[in-house]
């Protein structure tokens, strides 16, 4: 499977779940705009979704470095 397709499948199945987590999170944290709270949810996700591929793709990217060094 393509990593792309991989990341966008991950993306998808996180970002309903992970949504529902961090809007009452940020409306405890005192965000009271409806605008906000529906688009902020989403780009959270995504940006911690971005982390996680990244950290893996520096580590595979580290291991095939060393590996053809």
């Amino acid at each position: 499977m393509h990593v792309m397709a991989l990341a966008e499948r991950v993306l998808r199945s996180a970002d309903g779940s992970l949504r529902r987590l961090i809007r009452p999170v940020l409306g405890s944290a005192g965000i009271k705009n409806d605008l906000v709270l529906w688009l902020l949810p989403p780009v959270l996700v995504f940006v911690a979704v971005l982390i996680v591929f990244k950290v893996a793709a520096l580590a595979v990217h580290k291991k095939v470095e060393v590996y053809y060094k």
